[in-house]
């Protein structure tokens, strides 16, 4: 049985896959509102409240065979 203060540790467990603005604080799921901005070099999740980029991940040549193994 759960009492309420079982209940009120849960609601404050963080999902995972959930990004933080360090800025203004902004936290939400990645699904949610996070804007994704991508060319050819890589890609950007940037605040939808304030513009911070928060992360950036560069694309990778795919290993060569060899590579792979």
């Amino acid at each position: 049985m759960m009492n309420s203060s079982d209940n009120d540790h849960n609601r404050t467990i963080q999902q995972k896959g959930t990004f933080f603005c360090f800025k203004c604080e902004h936290s939400g799921h990645f699904s949610q509102d996070w804007l994704k901005i991508c060319d050819d070099s890589g890609c950007s999740i940037v605040c939808p409240n304030c513009g911070v980029k928060i992360d950036q991940r560069t694309v990778q040549d795919p290993l060569a065979p060899a590579e792979a193994d």
